[in-house]
């Protein structure tokens, strides 16, 4: 596969990710907030909920970090290297 296929191959599941991390930073936030109240740092079901919403909030903001790296490389692949150097060759893969 040509190193431009892979990279928007890359960069589509990598859009994936970011949706489901989205709807799992939703779903998680709509429990926390249908918990029992108050709604406070002594009711803990809420903050165990509130909890849970805050790691798959971060699971989203890595998701897109790795988004934008990918379309980053994809664009330099599409106008090729200027210092012959494969852009972020050494990153991980989705999965």
């Amino acid at each position: 596969m040509s190193r431009h296929r892979e990279s928007v191959a890359e960069v589509e599941a990598w859009a994936i990710a970011v949706r489901k991390a989205k709807r799992a930073a939703h779903d998680s936030l709509a429990r926390a907030n249908d918990a029992p109240g108050p709604h406070e740092s002594t009711n803990t079901i809420f903050v165990g909920l509130y909890e849970a919403h805050l790691r798959d909030r971060e699971a989203l903001f890595a998701a897109m970090r790795e988004l934008d790296m990918a379309r980053d490389a994809r664009r330099a692949i599409a106008t090729g290297p200027t210092d012959g150097a494969i852009p972020f060759a050494d990153r991980k893969q989705v999965g």
